[in-house]
Protein backbone atom coordinates (compact mmCIF):
# COMPACT_ATOMS: atom_id res chain seq x y z
CA UNK A 1 0.00 0.00 0.00
CA UNK A 2 1.04 3.55 -0.46
CA UNK A 3 2.91 5.23 2.38
CA UNK A 4 0.16 7.82 2.87
CA UNK A 5 -2.65 5.30 3.13
CA UNK A 6 -0.63 3.06 5.42
CA UNK A 7 0.55 5.63 7.86
CA UNK A 8 3.87 5.58 6.06
CA UNK A 9 6.03 3.68 8.52
CA UNK A 10 7.51 0.33 7.51
CA UNK A 11 7.24 -0.83 11.13
CA UNK A 12 3.49 -0.12 11.08
CA UNK A 13 3.07 -1.98 7.79
CA UNK A 14 4.89 -4.99 9.27
CA UNK A 15 2.76 -4.88 12.43
CA UNK A 16 -0.44 -4.70 10.34
CA UNK A 17 0.71 -7.66 8.25
CA UNK A 18 1.33 -9.65 11.43
CA UNK A 19 -2.08 -8.62 12.82
CA UNK A 20 -3.71 -9.82 9.58
CA UNK A 21 -1.91 -13.17 9.82
CA UNK A 22 -2.99 -13.56 13.46
CA UNK A 23 -6.59 -12.70 12.54
CA UNK A 24 -6.56 -15.31 9.77
CA UNK A 25 -5.07 -17.96 12.05
CA UNK A 26 -7.45 -17.30 14.96
CA UNK A 27 -9.72 -20.18 15.85
CA UNK A 28 -11.66 -18.41 18.63
CA UNK A 29 -12.84 -14.86 19.22
CA UNK A 30 -10.54 -14.57 22.25
CA UNK A 31 -7.54 -15.00 19.98
CA UNK A 32 -8.51 -11.83 18.14
CA UNK A 33 -7.75 -9.47 21.03
CA UNK A 34 -3.99 -9.09 20.35
CA UNK A 35 -4.30 -8.47 16.59
CA UNK A 36 -7.21 -6.08 17.23
CA UNK A 37 -5.13 -4.11 19.72
CA UNK A 38 -2.28 -3.82 17.20
CA UNK A 39 -4.56 -2.73 14.36
CA UNK A 40 -6.47 -0.35 16.66
CA UNK A 41 -3.27 1.36 17.81
CA UNK A 42 -2.09 1.91 14.25
CA UNK A 43 -5.54 2.97 13.03
CA UNK A 44 -5.88 5.48 15.87
CA UNK A 45 -2.38 6.86 15.23
CA UNK A 46 -3.06 7.17 11.48
CA UNK A 47 -6.73 8.13 10.96
CA UNK A 48 -6.19 8.57 7.20
CA UNK A 49 -4.74 5.06 6.77
CA UNK A 50 -7.62 3.19 5.14
CA UNK A 51 -5.95 -0.21 5.39
CA UNK A 52 -5.38 0.17 9.13
CA UNK A 53 -8.99 1.33 9.65
CA UNK A 54 -10.37 -1.54 7.61
CA UNK A 55 -8.22 -4.18 9.29
CA UNK A 56 -9.20 -2.95 12.76
CA UNK A 57 -12.84 -2.97 11.63
CA UNK A 58 -12.62 -6.47 10.17
CA UNK A 59 -11.01 -7.88 13.30
CA UNK A 60 -13.63 -6.17 15.47
CA UNK A 61 -16.36 -7.64 13.24
CA UNK A 62 -14.91 -11.15 13.56
CA UNK A 63 -14.79 -10.70 17.35
CA UNK A 64 -18.41 -9.42 17.42
CA UNK A 65 -17.23 -6.09 18.79
CA UNK A 66 -19.99 -4.30 16.89
CA UNK A 67 -19.53 -0.65 17.94
CA UNK A 68 -15.79 -0.83 17.27
CA UNK A 69 -16.37 -2.55 13.93
CA UNK A 70 -18.71 0.29 12.95
CA UNK A 71 -16.25 2.94 14.08
CA UNK A 72 -13.27 1.60 12.16
CA UNK A 73 -15.13 0.47 9.06
CA UNK A 74 -16.75 3.90 8.82
CA UNK A 75 -13.33 5.51 9.09
CA UNK A 76 -11.97 3.26 6.33
CA UNK A 77 -12.59 4.83 2.96
CA UNK A 78 -15.57 3.16 1.31
CA UNK A 79 -13.74 3.17 -2.03
CA UNK A 80 -11.03 1.05 -0.34
CA UNK A 81 -13.66 -1.44 0.80
CA UNK A 82 -14.80 -4.31 -1.33
CA UNK A 83 -18.22 -5.88 -0.96
CA UNK A 84 -17.10 -8.13 1.89
CA UNK A 85 -16.02 -5.22 4.11
CA UNK A 86 -19.17 -3.29 3.23
CA UNK A 87 -21.21 -6.36 4.24
CA UNK A 88 -19.29 -6.47 7.54
CA UNK A 89 -20.20 -2.82 8.08
CA UNK A 90 -23.87 -3.53 7.35
CA UNK A 91 -23.91 -6.40 9.86
CA UNK A 92 -22.09 -4.36 12.52
CA UNK A 93 -24.52 -1.47 12.00
CA UNK A 94 -27.47 -3.84 12.30
CA UNK A 95 -26.08 -5.46 15.45
CA UNK A 96 -25.43 -1.99 16.91
CA UNK A 97 -29.05 -0.98 16.36
CA UNK A 98 -28.47 1.29 13.36
CA UNK A 99 -31.00 -0.54 11.21
CA UNK A 100 -31.70 2.13 8.57
CA UNK A 101 -28.00 2.71 7.90
CA UNK A 102 -27.41 -1.06 7.80
CA UNK A 103 -30.11 -1.42 5.14
CA UNK A 104 -28.63 1.44 3.10
CA UNK A 105 -25.14 -0.08 3.12
CA UNK A 106 -26.45 -3.54 2.34
CA UNK A 107 -28.55 -2.29 -0.60
CA UNK A 108 -25.46 -0.46 -1.93
CA UNK A 109 -23.40 -3.66 -2.05
CA UNK A 110 -26.01 -6.41 -2.29
CA UNK A 111 -25.61 -7.21 -5.99
CA UNK A 112 -21.89 -7.87 -5.50
CA UNK A 113 -22.24 -10.28 -2.56
CA UNK A 114 -22.13 -14.06 -2.91
CA UNK A 115 -25.37 -15.81 -2.12
CA UNK A 116 -24.48 -17.90 0.93
CA UNK A 117 -26.72 -19.00 3.76
CA UNK A 118 -25.00 -16.58 6.13
CA UNK A 119 -25.28 -13.61 3.76
CA UNK A 120 -28.91 -14.43 2.98
CA UNK A 121 -29.81 -14.72 6.68
CA UNK A 122 -28.48 -11.23 7.31
CA UNK A 123 -30.01 -9.89 4.12
CA UNK A 124 -33.43 -11.00 5.39
CA UNK A 125 -32.84 -9.63 8.91
CA UNK A 126 -31.45 -6.29 7.78
CA UNK A 127 -34.05 -5.69 5.10
CA UNK A 128 -36.97 -7.01 7.19
CA UNK A 129 -38.26 -3.48 7.67
CA UNK A 130 -38.49 -3.32 3.90
CA UNK A 131 -40.44 -6.54 3.58
CA UNK A 132 -37.29 -8.69 3.67
CA UNK A 133 -36.97 -8.25 -0.05
CA UNK A 134 -33.71 -8.92 -1.76
CA UNK A 135 -32.59 -5.71 -3.51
Amino acid sequence: WRARSAGGRPADRARLAEARRAMTAAQRAGELAPPFETARQIADAHPQAAEAQNLAGEIAYRASRWPEAVEYLRRGASEAQGPELRFYLAVALYESGERDEAARVLREVSARLPSTGFVESYRVKILAGEGGQRP
